[in-house]
Parts: structure tokens; sequence; C-alpha cells
């Protein structure tokens, strides 16, 4: 083959092109789409109506001319009104009446069925369904679609038609079991997903997946719709391509033998075949005018058996950009190599013909006809290729068998090892699956071609897949019971026929002792002309054979199930009969009873009603895991469920005709609209959904003081809200917490408001250390990811002091532990806690029900009126039903009455009759009908005086009902007295304290409050260290001391920078790389003298960077003023800072190839004087505003030139001209000179000199803007500080080398200097004094 003959980049490169997801809508199934014919009454001319009667249309037989014009706009409204209507009524929002959604209700009437309202609990998996994986290939009339794509609207095939898909459903992630068939499909689905089957007695059965072993045969539906028009691809030089023949033999050819270049993205072919070539090039001259050029390369091939075998290659480039892009974003084959190759999703929305042309072009690359074996062979290592290839050609009705072989050997292509460490797949079809499919192939292959043509003039043998199970050993003992000797046959009208059983070529079939044990074939019933046999002897499997014939099914065995993880799954509704196709396998569409929706959005509404901490009153009782605050519900199959007693509530007097019944989703059962609702649900429990264009979110509230609300209404119809909200204090979550109840009001009032809700936080003391102890969590928040958050804010040192985070939950009760460090302020750990994790949330509550089915936007009082309202129907008609049934058995007790008064006569009136006993009864005592069928139902027994005594005592309650009964039906107070005396039965049966406490409002309290206002040194090491020490640590030293150590650190580290403020200010960390970070003064760590610090990357998120200045402010006004390296000057204003970011931000725009970064940055003024100073000793002093102040995206302009290895080194902002710049260099040497003395000078100048640079002073280190009264500290690389007055450094000219200000060690020099703020002198220690 010619790709085995190639060097192995034209299978294995990849490409780096993009892909697009541009994808044309098939439009060539609309009329495949149109819905069967209703019943329609159409007037004729006499002015009367004609009943048509309603009769099948074939959808593939609609004239493709049935299109009706429609105005789009119009249309489009309709559409979303309709769309929008059914997800407000039928799925999102809950009733007012009884507080419940759609779902939720249906669970609960299923549940009342199954007799689940007492007893024993029963499965949770018998009220839901089952579903498949993505990608699983549905079978319908735009052809082989995915699941995940399927349309509301389109048409699936069944085992013996078509119907409409009406539902469609995503899942998430469920546990999948994957079945595998003899022939090698598969398909991943749920565990209890329903596959039909054929049994023993030749009926078809549905069976899940889990219970599938090898003794089953899975039924396959080997069709695929007919249509001829092409699907439409993307626009290629200004016009619409359609996939046509020609293309989609490209495709196929590109599979087997094209590859794409990773550098140039090219796209290649390669050909044994001088003729298979020339078609490609053909093919993209006509479909793409391009012309493409042909290489011919020859090979020398030493396979693994040391043959040598030489071939010559054709190779064909696509070297067109435009062309190579539009295919691979067009047939998503950007990235594809040998291994990864998958047929395009428009080949299974193809038409026949355009999807045998594809066939040609894979065949004619790594196909091959076998005519010893009498079979169709294609290879590959790509699975998915094989996957997909193998089910198109199955649904085309070749039905072959995948086969994995270990990989190939390793062999050499012109002296080049070729190795191979892939699988090798085949599918292989064979006999007379191998002849049809050699029917319909054109191959360009000359050999491969001639070899098609014998397989199709050859007889050959048949193909186990053809075989139907069980079959044979029934039909020929049906046929030899009927066979009467001599070819004769009875038939089933008593006569008889002569029919042999011949093959083909006219021999006899001889009946033999095994031949009814023989597997028998589908293609052999039609040689032997069985079914016309079958047919006139009336046999029993006539009409299932000729079903397997119509509907083209298949059987193949189940070899192995195996569990295959979990993933997402998809699942959608058939209309009527609830099946379709899936990997050409007959599978059940899995609904429940009453619910037109997924399995899992059942169990998880179930589940919910379920669990105490979402429900405040469960209204499911649940037996197993049904989940917890941080933990999911176990699978429906685990768990069992039966009715809550409040659900009963719910339930109560639903036989007594009190509501509505309705025909279920597929109208086979009925079920209600609204439930009886005795329980004031909709408070009780609330309510949450999101609608088309609106949204619901109820909180629940505590039935007590709910129900206290409702009877207080009753009482006084003007009640305000304010004298309801005495009653109702608010919302009462099933998990507790605080309420901020600052916006009740406005909640009750205009029926949307949010609040704010809290977390139980206590403290305690063990030990001299502090525990912050959270008993109760805010509603719907998940108490493991609120553990997750809180270790996250420790980790990223955002919650100090905290030493452990333990989770001491059980049983349901809620108890997190956060252990402090000694000395730390549990009540700042506190504060974090409820401004950066979920302890603290926020509830939008919105009031949004459906009253009489139209939603509303209801405050307290509304909802508590449609309570009351539904009630008074409910007791109304619930009082009509018992007053009928009241009636009625009144009228019987009085018949039987009269009966026993004239008992005698009675009897001897019935024995006289014959047949009319009850009309003679109803004649001669004046029965009704209902009251002599009665009489004569009565035993003799109960005739005695005893029972006449009962009956009289009956009649006379009946009576007292009666009136009872008609007296609350003639006064709605006494129907208004009934819903109290219920509301009081609530209460005292299932009414309990409050759970969520209500507090007026919520003081936010600072961070910074909690922290003491100080002042302190920050220090910042070369390495990158920072740390924070109180402001005495340092003592003051006279000019020339030896200083103390400020740092105890490595001889590579050295202290860079120091800088003193308030813990309350901010510090900006501007980096090298010009980008901006914050950090609070109190976050930075605090540590002793001798210790180093904490790395600046484990507070800041900061990567391949540093530090290079920090600056201290407690507001964000005036300027930045920047200055780098180069000289490069920026002004930015300091507002564009204020909101701090956890990523940073950038603030200069430095060249990318790093040659320059920030030196300093510092605050400015208008109209301040800026001075820059080189390491050189040049020094510059311009007007700031000389420098217009810039976006955050520009690099800044010159603000002095230097020489060619100068750099700037530091930048001073003049706030009085009479101080002085205190320069120090790297040997200790310093001087001090007037700001005077520097002549000011426009920006972009050399300047003047600042100091005599020597080899005695050094390089200028920095310098910094002093007066008399200031005091500044030096460092040195090994970490030395001497802290001293500026006052003890006299004034010098410019031009000179200054004076020694540190004495330093061997080997050390000085690296910073930094001005001290001005603080009351710290005195020195008497030991100090002493020395």
């Amino acid at each position: 083959m010619a790709k085995k003959n190639e060097e192995e980049d034209f299978e294995d490169e990849e490409s780096s092109l993009e892909k697009t997801s541009e994808k044309d809508e098939d439009e060539e199934s609309k009329d495949d789409k149109e819905s069967e014919s209703s019943d329609e009454e159409i007037e004729n001319g006499n002015g009367e109506s004609e009943v048509l009667e309603k009769t099948e249309i074939n959808l593939k037989d609609l004239d493709e001319n049935r299109i009706l014009p429609t105005e789009i706009s119009n249309e489009m409204k309709r559409a979303y009104i309709d769309y929008a209507m059914s997800v407000i009524v039928s799925r999102a929002l809950p009733a007012a009446e009884d507080g419940l959604k759609p779902v939720h209700r249906r669970i609960l009437w299923a549940m009342n069925l199954m007799g689940l309202d007492k007893g024993s609990t029963m499965k949770s998996a018998r009220i839901v369904g089952e579903c498949f994986v993505k990608d699983t290939k549905i079978l319908t009339t735009r052809g082989l679609l995915p699941i995940q794509n399927i349309d509301k609207g389109d048409f699936v095939y069944t085992h013996s038609g078509i119907q409409e898909v009406v539902e469609l459903y995503e899942m998430p992630e469920k546990e999948l079991i994957k079945v595998v068939l003899s022939n090698g499909i598969s398909v991943k689905a749920t565990l209890s997903q329903k596959f039909k089957i054929l049994n023993k007695n030749l009926e078809y059965e549905w069976k899940e997946a889990k219970d599938l072993n090898q003794e089953d045969f899975v039924v396959i539906k080997a069709d695929y719709p007919n249509f001829s028009e092409n699907m439409k691809i993307n626009l290629f030089n200004n016009k619409y391509l359609e996939l046509n023949e020609n293309i989609a033999y490209l495709l196929g050819q590109f599979l087997s033998d094209g590859w794409i270049e990773k550098k140039t993205n090219r796209i290649g072919f390669c050909s044994c075949s001088e003729q298979i070539i020339n078609k490609i090039k053909h093919i993209i001259e006509n479909e793409f005018g391009y012309s493409a050029n042909i290489g011919v390369k020859r090979n020398i091939l030493h396979t693994s058996s040391g043959e040598l075998i030489q071939n010559q290659i054709y190779i064909l480039r696509i070297s067109n950009k435009n062309l190579c892009n539009f295919l691979s974003s067009s047939f998503n084959l950007a990235g594809k190599n040998a291994l990864t190759k998958e047929i395009p999703y428009q080949i299974f929305i193809s038409p026949k013909k355009t999807i045998y042309s594809f066939l040609d072009g894979l065949i004619d690359g790594d196909g091959s006809v076998h005519n010893s074996r009498n079979l169709i062979r294609y290879i590959s290592i790509s699975e998915r290729l094989i996957d997909g290839l193998q089910l198109l050609m199955q649904q085309l009705g070749f039905i072959g068998k995948k086969i994995l072989l270990k990989p190939v050997k390793n062999h050499a292509i012109n002296g080049k090892i070729i190795k191979s460490n892939y699988p090798v797949y085949h599918i292989e079809i064979e006999g007379e699956f191998a002849k049809k499919l050699a029917l319909n192939l054109n191959l360009q292959d000359e050999k491969k071609n001639e070899r098609t043509k014998i397989l199709i003039d050859k007889k050959l043998g048949k193909s186990n897949f053809e075989i139907i199970p069980f079959i044979g050993d029934k039909i020929f003992s049906e046929l030899s019971d009927r066979h009467l000797g001599g070819g004769w046959y009875e038939c089933k009208d008593g006569g008889k026929f002569r029919l042999g059983i011949k093959y083909p070529n006219g021999t006899k079939i001889r009946y033999s002792t095994d031949l009814k044990e023989k597997d028998l074939r589908i293609s052999q019933i039609i040689d032997w002309n069985l079914l016309e046999k079958l047919k006139k002897i009336n046999s029993q499997y006539y009409e299932f054979l000729k079903d397997v014939f119509d509907n083209k099914l298949f059987f193949i065995k189940v070899e192995k199930t195996e569990k295959s993880g979990f993933e997402k799954t998809y699942d959608f509704q058939v209309k009527d009969n609830h099946e379709f196709i899936a990997n050409g396998i007959l599978s059940h569409n899995c609904m429940g009873k009453f619910h037109p929706h997924g399995d899992m959005a059942i169990y998880d509404s179930m589940v919910r009603m379920a669990q105490d901490f979402s429900l405040r009153y469960p209204l499911v009782q649940g037996q197993g895991n049904f989940g917890s605050t941080d933990a999911n519900p176990a699978a429906s199959r685990y768990t069992e469920a039966k009715l809550n007693k409040l659900a009963v509530e719910l339930l109560q007097d639903i036989e007594k005709e009190t509501v509505q019944m309705i025909p279920n989703f597929d109208n086979n059962l009925k079920e209600p609209v609204l439930l009886p609702g005795k329980l004031p649900n909709l408070l009780v429990n609330g309510s949450s959904g999101i609608a088309v264009g609106m949204t619901t979110n109820i909180p629940p509230h505590n039935l007590t003081e709910v129900c206290d609300g409702i009877i207080a209404t009753i009482d006084n119809p003007k009640i305000t809200i304010d004298e309801l909200i005495e009653i109702i204090k608010g919302p009462d979550f099933p998990t507790g917490g605080q309420i901020v109840g600052n916006t009740l009001k406005e909640l009750y009032e205009k029926g949307k408001a949010g609040f704010i809700v809290r977390g139980k936080v206590t403290t305690e003391t063990k030990k001299e250390r502090e525990y912050v102890v959270i008993t109760e969590v805010p509603y719907q928040t998940n108490k493991s990811e609120l553990v997750k958050q809180i270790a996250e804010l420790v980790r990223d040192k955002k919650l100090l002091d905290v030493s452990d985070i333990r989770d001491e939950s059980s049983k349901g009760d809620v108890r997190i532990v956060i252990e402090m460090k000694k000395g730390a302020n549990a009540q700042f750990a506190i504060n974090r806690l409820f401004r950066s994790t979920k302890l603290q949330t926020k509830f939008d509550a919105v009031m949004v029900a459906l009253v009489a089915g139209v939603p509303k936007t209801l405050n307290l009082k509304e909802i508590i009126e449609v309570y009351i309202e539904h009630r008074r129907k409910i007791v109304r008609k619930r009082t009509e039903f018992d007053l009928r049934k009241a009636e009625a058995r009144e009228h019987i007790v009085k018949g039987l009455l009269i009966a026993l008064k004239n008992l005698d006569a009675v009897i001897e009136t019935i024995k006289k009759s014959k047949e009319d006993a009850l009309d003679n009864l109803m004649k001669k005592f004046g029965f009704s009908k209902k009251q002599a069928e009665a009489v004569l139902e009565t035993k003799l027994r109960q005739l005695t005086a005893l029972e006449q005594d009962k009956l009289k005592k009956e009649e006379q309650e009946l009576l007292e009902l009666i009136d009872k009964l008609k007296k609350i039906l003639a006064d709605e107070k006494e129907i208004l007295k009934i819903i109290k005396k219920e509301l009081n039965e609530l209460k005292e049966k299932y009414g309990d304290e409050r759970r969520s406490k209500i507090i007026r409002s919520v003081k936010e309290i600072e961070e910074k409050d909690l922290v003491q206002k100080k002042e302190v040194i920050i220090t910042i090491t070369d390495k990158g260290y920072i740390k924070r020490m109180p402001f005495k640590v340092y003592h003051e030293q006279k000019r020339g001391g030896k200083g103390v150590v400020g740092a105890e650190l490595t001889s590579e580290d050295f202290v860079k920078q120091l800088i003193s403020c308030s813990t309350h200010d901010n510090l900006l960390l501007f980096t090298a790389r010009g980008r901006l970070f914050w950090l609070k003064a109190y976050k930075v760590p605090e540590t002793q003298r001798y210790g180093k610090g904490q790395a600046i990357v484990n507070l800041l998120n900061i990567k391949e960077d540093t530090v290079t200045n920090v600056i201290a402010v407690n507001d964000f006004n005036g300027y930045l003023f920047m200055v780098t390296k180069k000289g490069q000057v920026k002004k930015i204003r300091l507002e564009m800072f204020a909101k701090p970011r956890n990523a940073g931000v950038r603030i200069i725009n430095l060249p990318l190839d790093n040659t320059d970064t920030v030196v300093d940055v510092k605050r400015i003024s208008p109209k301040q004087e800026v001075m820059m100073f080189s390491k050189d000793g040049q020094g510059i002093r311009f007007n700031s505003d000389e420098v217009r102040d810039m976006g955050r995206a520009s690099y800044g302009v010159c603000g002095i030139k230097l020489d060619k290895h100068d750099e700037v080194v530091s930048m001073e902002i003049v706030s009085d001209a009479k101080s002085s710049i205190l320069t120090i260099a790297e040997k200790g040497y310093g001087k001090r000179s007037f700001v005077e003395d520097y002549r000011l000078t426009g920006r972009a100048c050399k300047g003047v000199i600042n100091l005599n640079v020597s080899d005695k002073t050094g390089k200028v280190v920095s310098t910094i803007d002093v007066n008399d009264n200031d005091r500044f500290v030096v460092s040195t690389k090994k970490g030395i500080v001497i802290r001293t007055s500026v006052k003890d450094i006299r004034i010098m000219g410019r031009v000179t080398q200054g004076v020694r200000i540190i004495r330093l060690q061997d080997g050390d020099k000085v690296v910073d200097i930094a001005k001290l703020a001005g603080d009351d002198e710290i005195p020195e220690s008497e030991e100090e004094e002493k020395e």
C-alpha cells in the first residue's frame, strides 16, 4: 500500500492550522420533519363540516414543494413566545397555590400511586430512567447524528418506522457500561439503559445494559435514509460548495493516503496508482480551481522478512494556503495524523451516492479486495476511523467485523527504519455483504476494481452476521409437521400445495436429521423461498420474518460488557413508541411515567425534596445516601424513598375530585394540575427556578409563623404588611444562620429584595489559644467548599495567624474549627471569613409564582391570599364530594329501612318475580333503581332487628352530616373556620422553633480597624525577601559608626531597600519589568531583627520579575513619576491604581528584549522638580511639568542623555529648593550638596556633575533628598546597616569625592540608602552610651 511505502511524515505530520467551527445547517431534511396529519374539519358548500379520517403519511414521499411561505419575524416571535410560555408553565416556576413545580408535583403524585404514602420505601431508580454518552450516533431522517446534536423536531428511526423527537435532555456525569458486540460494534450507556434483544421464543424484549451477557442477541437495524441533496459546506472563492461525490472521494483519499505537513501546513497525497493521483489532481482543479503538481519518487522497501521491494510513488501537494485552510477547517482535518484521523461529521449526513464515493476513496487507498477469501478489507491504526467506518457501512447494509492485530514489524524505506508501536485495526466485509458492497463501488485502482467484479460474479459463502438465532429449529419443526410427503404441504385452508426447498441453482434440499439444528441465514430464507411456504401454512413465524425483512433487522451476539467510568450523558424523548437507533442498536427511550424529563432531572428533584438541608420541611423520606452539605447523593439504584407525612398533607383529599386531572405527556395516564395543598408549601419550603425572561427565588419560612400569619389574615382581611411582619418575622433556612433583616420589609412589600445571610460563628479559648468555631453555614453553602476556601486564604497569606483548620462535623451537625496562633486576634480572622468566603452570602429573593397559570410577582400578603383562595376551593369541592356521597348513602339507607318495614311483602315480591324483580320492587314500594338494587343485594342476615337499629342510627348520623355539610357550603365563614382548624393542626403536628436568627444590621469591620496603628520599618532584600520590624529596632549612631545587624542574610543576599511607614498604609510594589502590585503594610510578616523575612513571591503573584521599589501611600492623589535605567521618564495619575488587583497591573510598556528596567518610582505633585542621577556621577534637574501625564501602555519620554555604558541609579523629587542631595557611593563615601547647585535645565539634557567618581569612591549607588532634621539608613551587601543624622554630614560642592559615611568590612560595599520618616528621637540605651 502506498502509505506504507512512503516516509512516515506522510501520515504522522501534525498540523498547526487553526480549527474553525463555521458549519452550515443541513436543510435537506425539512420535508422529512413535517408532522403527521391530524383530524381536520373542512367546510363544504352546504355549510356543514366533513370529518376526515386520520391517515398515515410516509414522510419520505412528501413533495419537496410543500413549503408554506411565512413572515420570518412573525414566525420568530410566535416560536419565542410559545417556547417561553412552555418553559414558564411546564418547568421553571412554581404554582402559588400548592408551591410546587411540575416535576415535584409529578414525583409526589407518582409516589402516591405507587403506595409510598405509607409502609416501606421503594428503590429510587424505579421513578427515573437512563441515557447515552456524547457522540453516540443516532439514525435520523437527516443521517447519522451525534446524540448531542439531536434537535427537538428531528425524526428518528424506530423498529418499524419514524417518530418525532419531542424533548431533549442533558445529564451530569453518570456511571457507564460499554456493550461490545461480536462484530466489534460498541456503545457506551448508563447501566440501566435498555436494549432490544431477541429471546429463544423469537419474541422481542428489553434488557438493561448491565444484565446483558454472551447468550443475548441485540437487534440491529441496518438502514439509512434516502435523500439526494448534498450538504452545503463553507464559502470558498466567493461561492458556497457542496460535499459532492468528488470532494467525498478526496476526503476518503486523505484519510487513507493523505497528510498535513508540520511546518508548512500543506496538504499532501500519495499513491502507487497514477490513475488515482490523476483523479485527485482533476478533482482539485474542477472543484477548487487549483492546479497541483505531481511528483514521482522511487522507494526501496526492506520488509521485516528480509524481502526487497522496489516501487514508484506519485506525490501531490497543495501549496495554496487558502485551500489548505479551507479543507482543514471545513472537515476538521487540522492536527490529524494516522493515529487520530476520523471521518468528518458531514459524511454521516450525506446522501448514499456521496458516501459510496467516500468509500471509493478510502478503499482505493488503504483498502483491499480478496478473491480467495471473498471479502473486502480496510485497515488503519486509527480506532476512531475504523469505528466510524464500520458503523457507516453497517447502516448501509454491509455488516462487517472489526479485528485487532498486533503492531506490524519494523521495516525500512530507502534505508530509514520505520517503527510502528500502534496496533492495527481491520474491517472485513465478507459473503453476501461483500458482494453488495462491491456492486456499489467504483474503484480507480485497476487491480482492486477487477477483483470487485470477480466478487460480484462469484458464488460467495454466507456471512455469520446474517444468522437469525433460534429460527432454524422452529421453522423446520413446523414444516415437518405440515409436510405430507413428496414435497406436499398442508395449506392453512385445509388444502395442500407442493413447493419443494431448492437452492438457487435448482438443486433440491433434502431434509436431514440435523437440518433444523443448523443456523439459518436471511439469504438462505430468501434463496429457499421459505417465506412463501410459511405464509401458505399460516405459520406463526411468518409475521416475525416479514418484520425482519421489511425493517432490515439483524441480530448480533453480545461479546462482552465492561464498566467504562463516568461521563456526561444525553437523552431525548421520542413520540409514541419511545425507542430509537443508537450506534445501530435498537434502544429504549427511558422515561418516568409522568415525567417528560431526563432521569437525572427527576432524581435530582426527588433528592432535593428529601434533604433536610435543602428543604425546611422535607416532603420525601429518603433511605440511604441522599447527600449532605458537602457530598453528592448516591445513584438512584442505591437509595430508597417514600412520601413524608407532610407530603401526604399536600395530597390529602385528592381522591375527592378536588383538583383538575389532565392527561400525562404520552396520554396514557392522568395527572393533577395542582395538589390540594393543605400545607402552605410556597412560603414554608420556598422555591427557585429560572424561566425565559424571569426568575424566582423564594426563601423558606417557619411553619408555625406562616400558619399564624395565614390565620391572622383570615381573621383580618385588611391586615397590613407591617402587621404580618410582626408575625412572620422573616425567612427561616434549614441550615440556620443569621439573616440581616434591614431589607425584609422591602421584600414582603414589593416581592423582590436581597438580604445578607451569615453563618453562626463563636470563639472558644483553650490554653491561651483562641479557636474560631463555625456551627452553622449559610443556606445552600457547600461545607467542604467553605473549608477549602478558608484553607486557600491561609495558603495565600490572606488569613494570617491560623495554625490549623479542622472539620469536626458529624451526623448533620456542623463544626468547623479554626485554631489561631498564640496571641492572634480571632476577630480579625472572623472578619476576613465574612468578607472573603461563603460564610457570608447574599440571598437575592424574587417572589415570582404562577397564579392560575400566569406568572406574577407577589408580595407576602398576596401569597397568603392565593393560598387561602385555593384552600377555599378545595374545601368547598371536598365538602360537595362528601355531601354527594352522604346523600347517596342516606338514600340507600332510607330504602333499606322501607324494605325492613315491609320485609315480608318485599320477600314475597322477590320470590314471585322471575327476571323483573327490580321493576316490581320499584313499582310496588316506590324504590328508586339504586334503592331497589341495594335491597336485592342485601343478605337475609342483615335484615334482623339488630341491623335495623344500626341502619336507623346510620340514617340519623347521615342526616346530621348532610345538614352540617350544607351549612358549610352555605356559609363562607364555615369554610374559613375549617381552613384555620387545619392550619392549627399543622402547627401542632409539625411546627417547630425558628432556626435562623434575624438581626437588624451588620456593622462591617474594616481589617485595618483590627490592626494597631504604629510606625514600622519595611526591608526588602535583593533576593526578594520582605519583612516588617518595629521602628525602634534601629538605634541611632553617629557618622563613622559600624551600625547594628539589621538582617541575618546569606552571603549572596543583601538588603536592597528600607521604607518607613504606618501599618495602615498601602505598599505599592514596583517591579523591574514595569508592573505594580498592592500590599497592606500590616500583611507583611513581622520578623525578629535577625530574621530574613518572607519571600515576596509567597505574598504576591509575582513571576519571573523582581521588586525594585516600594512606596507607602495612604491616599491615591497626585501622580507617580518613574524613571528607567536608560533614562526614560513617565508621569501617570496615581488614582489609576486606587483599586487593587491580585494579579497586579502593568504601569509602563518596556521593550520586550529586557534591555530596560524601572529604576525608581515616586509620588509627585504639579510643578515639582525632578532630579535624576547616574552611576557615573552625572545629574540633571528639570521641571516635572515638561512631562505630560500618560496612560499605562506608554513607554515615556527621554529624561536624561547618558553615555554609552552609563545608567540611571536614582531619582529625587525636589520638595524644597533649599534642601540638599545626599549621594552615597559603593565604597562608603558620600557627600551632600544643595539642590540649587544643580542648575535647572530642560529634560533630555546631559546634566551636570554630581559626584567626582574615582576608584576611591566607587560608582554612585543612590541618592536621597534631605535636610538637617532628617535621618537616614545605609545598608551594605553583608546586611550591615547604619542609622545616622543628616546634620552630621556637612554641605560640599558638587564636584567632590565626599567623606566616609560608613566604614566597610573587607569584601563589603554599600547597596542602598534610605531616608527615615520624621519621628521623635529614640534615645540610646545605657549600654550603648557606655560604649
